[in-house]
């Protein structure tokens, strides 16, 4: 369960249908989650995560960057969830380093940003690469991973991770949500 100033151990990489993003809007459709389940499964390696897409910039030439080649999750297991708008892809079990829990914590790296493959004509998602943490994602109400003050998660996502929490019978991390979600209802967020 995704709990305030906590990493979460499960987390959406695209919500069902169009998602926005600043290089352009990609869609994630049934098709998509054949596809994209299917490349994973062909790898047989868990899903890796990283700071800030570093691992799309030649190792030489990372000086400035934060964590030079670490990975902040070294692993990660691709599923699809279903959702009343249609399939969803997210990362499940997902083994963050202690250093990426605190850069999460703080707010250091806040979003998640996922790198794909997708059809060019169609521009359906049909392979997950990769997914970084970062401060600013490229996609329009991206996922928010944790939160150390008040009001960054969206209803949404504290009543998804309400959902996880009852599922998985943490009713402690449920009872925290609920007064997470109460205090942000109230204070205007």
């Amino acid at each position: 369960a995704s709990v305030e100033g906590e990493a979460p151990e499960a987390a959406r990489l695209w919500k069902a249908g169009w998602n926005k993003t600043d290089k352009g809007d990609l869609n994630f459709t049934p098709r998509s989650a054949e596809l994209v389940l299917k490349a994973y499964e062909a790898r047989n390696n868990g899903l890796a995560w990283y700071y800030e897409h570093e691992d799309r910039i030649p190792l030489e030439k990372r000086g400035g960057a934060p964590m030079k080649g670490v990975c902040s999750a070294p692993s990660s297991v691709l599923a699809v969830r279903d959702s009343d708008e249609g399939p969803e892809c997210w990362a499940e079990s997902i083994a963050w380093t202690d250093e990426a829990r605190r850069q999460i914590k703080t707010g250091e790296r806040r979003q998640l940003s996922p790198i794909a493959a997708f059809d060019s004509e169609t521009r359906e998602i049909v392979e997950i690469l990769n997914v970084s943490i970062v401060a600013e994602g490229a996609t329009a109400n991206g996922t928010i991973l944790a939160s150390a003050g008040k009001g960054m998660m969206s209803m949404d996502e504290m009543i998804q991770a309400l959902l996880d929490a009852l599922n998985a019978g943490d009713f402690e991390a449920a009872e925290t949500i609920v007064q997470q979600m109460e205090a942000q209802e109230g204070g205007g967020a």
